[in-house]
């Protein structure tokens, strides 16, 4: 998959306003790095291309009791270490 995401980008990345991140298995809406999606190596292709827009993480929700502030708050650090510069 992380061929055809990188073909995408190198089409369409410079139109893309918001990504909608998240990771998958057989399940899908997974927190990043809980899955097999190949996140790190899309987030490079990403930053070299200079995007500057907004990162919208995708979670399943966490039932019975949804997400409370430190789940979210670990939630946005994870997300915002795969776009910081390395």
């Amino acid at each position: 998959i992380l061929k055809e995401w990188q073909k995408f980008w190198s089409a369409f990345g410079s139109r893309v306003k918001e990504i909608h991140f998240n990771d998958f298995t057989g399940a899908r809406n997974l927190w990043p790095g809980e899955g097999m999606a190949p996140l790190g190596e899309f987030t490079v292709q990403v930053k070299q291309s200079g995007w500057d827009g907004c990162v919208v993480p995708e979670v399943r929700p966490k039932l019975p009791i949804p997400y409370g502030g430190h789940e979210l708050l670990a939630l946005r650090k994870r997300v915002e270490r795969y776009f910081s510069a390395k």
